[in-house]
């Protein structure tokens, strides 16, 4: 194990919106603009003792959309395991640059909808996947979000591709999520345009929260052409403080298999509603995150963090891709 913190020197210096990951370990730096010198985004004087590896990274495409408190799915992935290692700091320079390779290759897309304008999408694949995720984001968050790009780096370390997309509203920075049937409408154009993309991958569609439910409110309504299964990461069965089932009454007319994972402090889906409702349909699967919310965070007094509960998702995901 490294017997010292990791400093990781980041050129975003504009981005003050990140902070820190697990503080105990690491500090980020930024650059300040036009010189050589380093400012730590606490704009606190460095720990004495830390571990500067030197390496200077570039975020393409995530400058100023990175939510307080996360970092780049590429770090995020990387850090615990990085700790865990006894990797020399040249190695860890190596594996962090690697990563940020693979991470950043997404290719940009546009996608026509029909109910609206054009969509924005990012498809990450390597050569060697095995199936492609129609990945649809939450009603507050776009597809740039962390989250998002953290999972799906995740699954391209797992050969499973990934189709993120904006629905309208999110392309119009509007803060009021479309109307179902426009939503639909984008669900079904993604999963064409990824069909297209991927034809000999297995294709699974679905997404965070309100983007997996207008998914599969469009499996419910006529087949999404291609797709072998649906996935939610945190299905949204009722609003927070509100329990009810009702949400999830359209779940029934599917019958291609589904996986839901989802925390167990998930205010949007009570354990007492969830596993009930998921019992009942025929090809479903539950994977229960301990002590997740809906956004698979972790109290830090459960002992583990983000980073494990992220894992936790993307294995059960991927193992249950083998599946179908």
């Amino acid at each position: 194990m490294l017997g010292k913190p990791i400093v990781l020197v980041t050129a975003d210096h504009q981005n003050k919106a990140i902070s820190k990951y697990r503080a105990d370990y690491y500090k980020l730096m930024a650059e300040t603009s036009g010189t050589e010198s380093y400012l730590p985004l606490s704009e606190k004087p460095v720990s004495a003792g830390c571990e500067e590896i030197g390496l200077r990274v570039d975020l393409p495409g995530e400058t100023g959309k990175i939510a307080s408190g996360t970092l780049h799915p590429a770090i995020a992935i990387l850090l615990d395991r990085i700790h865990k290692s006894s990797l020399s700091p040249e190695r860890i320079r190596s594996t962090i640059r690697a990563s940020f390779m693979k991470a950043d290759r997404a290719e940009e897309l546009r996608i026509e909808t029909g109910k609206a304008e054009a969509v924005s999408a990012l498809l990450l694949r390597s050569d060697d996947a095995r199936a492609c995720f129609v990945f649809a984001h939450g009603a507050g968050a776009g597809m740039t979000h962390s989250f998002m790009a953290a999972f799906a780096a995740g699954l391209n370390e797992r050969r499973i591709a990934s189709l993120r997309y904006q629905f309208p509203y999110m392309e119009k920075r509007g803060k009021r999520p479309d109307p179902p049937a426009v939503a639909q409408a984008a669900v079904r154009a993604a999963v064409a345009e990824a069909g297209r993309l991927c034809p000999k991958l297995t294709l699974v569609a679905g997404g965070k929260s309100f983007g997996g439910r207008m998914t599969s409110q469009a499996q419910a309504m006529a087949p999404l052409p291609g797709v072998r299964g649906l996935a939610f990461l945190g299905f949204p069965l009722h609003p927070a403080g509100k329990p009810s089932t009702d949400r999830g009454a359209h779940l029934s007319e599917i019958d291609i298999p589904m996986l839901f994972l989802q925390g167990t402090r998930d205010s949007l889906a009570e354990i007492g509603l969830i596993e009930p409702a998921v019992s009942r349909l025929p090809s479903a699967t539950l994977h229960l995150v301990d002590g997740a919310d809906h956004s698979f965070h972790v109290l830090a007094r459960s002992g583990r963090n983000d980073g494990e509960a992220m894992r936790e998702i993307l294995d059960a995901f991927a193992s249950w891709v083998d599946t179908i």
